[in-house]
């Protein structure tokens, strides 16, 4: 039989402390802190989520209550306050070299940054299969118009994997981070799922004045600078074998 009431834990952005509250079961559906009509916005509309944010990530408004919610589990739920929650995340560097070598990022609408597209795995999903789930859901880009080319000679390297690196990721705490790249035919026109502003097809000296104004990070900088050396380079033809 479920609990008529749930107890939550949860961190109160606003005043930085840790909130206990009580709330009829149907209170889900409202910020359990303020009691204000809980609707997820952006990154939260349209993917299958368990922690909630009392704010409009459009207007930036709400009583920045967080947590969390496992749907089969009634009784006190936690979030950790900000810098200590981790979590595991992928991001996808999108590419193409037609007309020439540039790189697509997005305008964050919570951290108000360009970033590549990307987002926390999913129970049960690894690092790629992440990167191609944020990547469908935050783009609208489908196979075959998405190519994750082979970056590694390491066996069982996923296609398209750059490397891991671990980031602040604001109120989520810190992100420890799967990267990959992904290469498409054209300055291809992305949709997005709310969770960014807008979007660009950025060249690399572009990509060097977002983090010379702290428009965009150092992180993204380096990965994208090495993917422009890669695809800037000329085809390498296999050597003669010796005989």
């Amino acid at each position: 039989m479920l609990r008529s009431t749930l107890s939550f834990q949860g961190y109160n952005y606003a005043t930085k402390t840790l909130e206990i509250v009580t709330t009829p079961l149907y209170g889900l559906l409202f910020c359990p802190s303020c009691h204000k009509q809980h609707i997820d916005e952006g990154e939260f509309a349209t993917r299958e989520h368990r922690t909630h944010r009392c704010v409009d990530d459009a207007a930036g408004t709400g009583c920045f209550f967080e947590w969390r919610v496992e749907p089969t589990t009634f009784g006190v739920l936690s979030v950790e306050p900000p810098g200590k929650r981790v979590a595991f995340s992928a991001a996808v560097f999108v590419f193409t070299t037609a007309p020439e070598v540039r790189l697509l990022l997005i305008e964050h609408k919570l951290l108000k940054l360009w970033l590549p597209f990307g987002g926390e795995l999913q129970r049960g999903e690894t690092p790629f299969e992440a990167a191609k789930r944020e990547l469908r859901e935050e783009s609208g880009f489908e196979v075959p118009a998405v190519r994750f080319p082979m970056m590694s000679t390491v066996p069982n390297t996923p296609p398209g994997f750059l490397g891991y690196e671990e980031h602040p990721a604001g109120p989520k705490g810190t992100h420890m981070n799967f990267n990959f790249l992904a290469i498409v035919a054209d300055l291809l026109e992305p949709h997005g799922d709310g969770s960014w502003k807008s979007y660009q097809w950025f060249t690399e000296e572009q990509i060097f004045d977002l983090v010379a104004t702290k428009k965009s990070t150092k992180n993204v900088s380096q990965f994208a600078s090495s993917v422009f050396r890669r695809l800037r380079e000329p085809p390498r033809h296999p050597s003669r074998q010796r005989t």
